[in-house]
């Protein structure tokens, strides 16, 4: 019979098996508690990872709400956060964007049969809206930084070189600086000495001037021309747009980095107007005023009104260029001057020779301002600054009976129209009245479409700071902040 040695023996090896037992289970432990944590780590890493890729989806889906009548008419990207209502608020974006959140991170919610279990269960405590970025902010900013990047992508910066060309033109000639009705009205007060001059027996003599038959149609002048027209009758009719009610404010314009106010970016924003608005000889479809140009330039509540005094300005530019031209060309003031040498030889007063050779060349301008805006508002082109070639009335007898040429204008010259007039003028006008009116346009065009009756410019949203807080996991919560909008891309917080 084998032996398999003495009790002590069979001691000393229970103890070993014994110690290799307890460093096994300690050594278990150790690896199971980082098993754990690592699964723990794991699970935690994937609810965030699971929390951010929702909240991205979520702001993505809040600003796929983008207003889509907004940008088939005007190419702007907003989100209207009235939804409908004239009172909208940021509160309403945070609700979608809760609702939107909350599926994300519950994807089986709202179905009747379920047969998947999610172990997370991550549940939307609370979202805000900590800040937003609105369309009237910094002045309309906001919106006149979409607008010229829509001028910017659809034709680049060189569709600003013809308008920069028109205004230094308007500006280097003259036109901008010299008031016809000034220099008229101080040649006229000389010649009006003429109607106090009497004969060697006292009697006063009769002096009829040779441009009463022009200058007396001055004042109906205006009127006979639009008379001819076919005028809007729309009118605001009390309604409070941008420029007449206080304003939402957001937090300003977001990551801008181009200056908004610099001559560039102003023409940028005119040719957007010239691209979106309509005007007399532009019209577009739409139910709000019919010459939205217009109002822009002049601000009054009708499209007659708005029409009377663009047609004021042009007139005035018109009649300011050609009385420059007169003034300076030789063969009209060798005309005028034949006639004025006459007339005051007759009176025998030469000190009339010189007021009313100026007030023949005025009255003659006035002529060609008639037909010059009769051609315009009829779409057809005058030049900013004529010559022989475009000078309508070749003399004076032709000004004195100018109403029968006003078909006689020279065809397909190259010059501006009617539009190209109002482009002009925009330059001149003053950004903020610029801003504020565009923004009264757009809200009017969108307030007739169905659907958008109480829309405002200041409850469009174009970025905004979204903050939420969920439950779930083993932690008491997650808190994750993004920042997201059209014209910025979105940085990311997660605590």
């Amino acid at each position: 019979m084998k032996r398999f040695g003495t009790a002590a023996d069979q001691s000393d090896r229970c103890v070993c098996r014994g110690t290799i037992t307890v460093f096994l289970t300690l050594s278990l432990t150790v690896i199971t508690s980082l098993i754990s944590a690592c699964i723990s780590s794991a699970v935690d890493r994937s609810m965030r990872e699971r929390i951010e890729t929702s909240m991205d989806l979520a702001l993505l889906s809040v600003f796929g709400e983008y207003n889509k009548k907004l940008l088939e008419e005007f190419d702007l990207y907003f989100i209207d956060c009235g939804y409908g209502s004239e009172n909208g608020s940021s509160y309403y974006t945070g609700e979608h964007l809760r609702d939107y959140l909350d599926y994300n991170l519950n994807p089986q919610k709202g179905l009747v049969l379920s047969f998947s279990r999610d172990m997370k269960k991550l549940k939307v405590t609370d979202v805000n809206i900590a800040m937003e970025s609105l369309a009237t902010d910094s002045d309309g900013r906001v919106f006149k930084r979409q607008a010229i990047t829509y001028i910017k992508d659809k034709y680049g910066v060189s569709v600003i070189e013809n308008l920069k060309k028109n205004e230094k033109d308007y500006k280097q000639y003259g036109i901008e600086e010299f008031d016809a009705e000034k220099a008229r009205k101080k040649a006229e007060k000389k010649l009006k000495k003429a109607e106090n001059l009497k004969d060697e027996d006292g009697n006063k003599i009769k002096f009829k001037s040779p441009v009463k038959v022009i200058e007396k149609t001055r004042s109906t002048a205006l009127e006979s021309l639009l008379g001819e027209l076919d005028i809007s009758g729309k009118a605001l009719d009390g309604v409070q747009l941008v420029s007449d009610r206080e304003l939402k404010t957001g937090c300003g314009i977001v990551a801008n980095d181009e200056n908004l106010d610099s001559a560039s970016s102003e023409l940028l924003f005119i040719t957007y107007l010239n691209d979106k608005f309509s005007c007399y000889t532009a019209p577009k479809n739409r139910e709000g005023l019919s010459y939205e140009i217009e109002y822009v330039l002049c601000g009054k509540d009708s499209d007659k009104e708005n029409l009377e005094a663009t047609v004021a300005m042009i007139f005035a530019a018109r009649e300011a260029a050609n009385c420059i031209y007169a003034k300076d060309n030789e063969k009209m003031k060798t005309e005028a001057e034949a006639v004025a040498k006459v007339t005051a030889a007759l009176l025998d007063c030469k000190d009339l020779e010189e007021p009313l050779k100026e007030t023949i060349l005025y009255a003659w301008a006035f002529a060609e301002s008639c037909i010059d805006v009769h051609t315009l508002l009829k779409g057809g082109r005058v030049p900013l600054v004529k010559d022989e070639t475009t000078w309508t009335l070749k003399s004076l007898p032709q000004a004195l009976a100018y109403k029968t040429h006003f078909d006689d204008a020279p065809k397909d010259v190259f010059g501006l129209d009617y539009k190209n007039y109002l482009m002009l003028f925009l330059t001149l006008e003053g950004n903020n009245k610029k801003m504020s009116r565009s923004m009264d346009m757009i809200e009017c065009d969108m307030r007739c479409i169905n659907g958008n009756e109480n829309f405002r410019m200041d409850n469009c949203i174009e970025f905004l700071e979204a903050t939420a807080v969920i439950k779930g996991g083993k932690r008491d919560h997650y808190d994750i902040s993004r920042y997201f909008g059209y014209m910025k891309v979105p940085r990311r917080n997660f605590n």
